[in-house]
């Protein structure tokens, strides 16, 4: 099923869950307990990311193979093309469809680490730009990203608001965002759009505080603003345990979350780090207070 009819269609706010390539044998063998887990908190569907560059696509594979054909679950297939050709996104995208994959969520992505990673002939420096070269050739549902801070790279917000735009005109069908510790940001960023002509559904991205080390690492890769009341309230609790500050961080995105739902947002797209406990704390408390079914 297409995603964006399973948006449209919902009376209230859409759940889904980022998944990654298990990175351990350990997560490996655990990968499909923690599948199970989030298949049972009942999300509208799933996004599975996928290498830069193309370079975890066998495992992202295996993957989308366990969300989609083994739990019959809606999922959006990452396509993180830096330095892939038009032939080599072709080919993906078609490995996609071969298991059932009707969406896509199409991103620039980094690039790889690889100091000998060479791009491939004819490859786009733009996400708009691989939406506007896949729409055509594939009749699947088109997602991509945005940033309500602003993208690392980009010259300020508005700028990159215009970039956005530009995805949507190419064919990208809605939008979910990186994640934020202050929802003015999102507000904000979602008044822009509005207001520069963009009406497709645009979905906040939610990642759970799951370790104050983690936390300060995943802010500074991606630009998110860790505020003063996050510090401050990270100082109450006793940061050597990690419980203390899992418990703290499910009962700041329920908060999060609630104001979220009260301001009318489309979906809440949470970052799992292919971990269970965070999100389930959150949807609970969240379905305990009546603000998701």
């Amino acid at each position: 099923m297409r995603i964006i009819d399973i948006v449209k269609a919902k009376n209230g706010p859409t759940i889904s869950f980022e998944m990654t390539r298990p990175k351990s044998e350990k997560g490996e063998a655990n990968i499909g307990n923690v599948l199970d887990k989030l298949v049972a908190l009942k999300p509208d569907f799933f996004t599975m990311t996928f290498g830069a560059g193309g370079g975890t696509r066998e495992g992202s594979l295996q993957m989308l193979n366990r969300i989609h054909t083994e739990r019959k679950q809606n999922v959006f297939a990452h396509l993180a093309g830096y330095g892939m050709s038009p032939a080599h996104l072709d080919e993906t995208v078609e490995k996609f469809k071969t298991i059932g994959i009707e969406n896509l969520l199409v991103i620039r992505g980094d690039k790889p680490h690889d100091e000998n990673f060479v791009a491939q002939e004819g490859s786009f420096n733009h996400a708009s730009e691989m939406i506007k070269y896949l729409k055509p050739r594939h009749d699947m549902c088109f997602c991509s990203s945005a940033y309500p801070e602003a993208h690392q790279e980009a010259i300020d917000l508005d700028t990159d608001i215009g970039f956005v735009k530009e995805k949507i005109a190419n064919g990208a069908e809605m939008i979910i965002t990186q994640y934020f510790y202050d929802n003015q940001f999102f507000y904000d960023f979602l008044d822009k759009c509005r207001a520069a002509g963009i009406t497709v559904p645009i979905i906040p991205g939610v990642m759970p505080i799951y370790s104050v080390k983690m936390m300060n690492i995943l802010a500074s890769l991606c630009g998110a603003t860790i505020t003063d009341k996050v510090n401050a309230g990270l100082a109450t609790v006793n940061q050597e345990e990690k419980g203390a500050v899992n418990a703290w961080g499910i009962d700041f995105a329920i908060k999060q979350c609630a104001d979220l739902i009260d301001n009318g947002v489309d979906g809440m797209h949470f970052y799992t780090l292919n971990r269970t406990s965070s999100v389930t704390g959150i949807l609970e408390g969240l379905r305990a207070a009546g603000k998701v079914s």
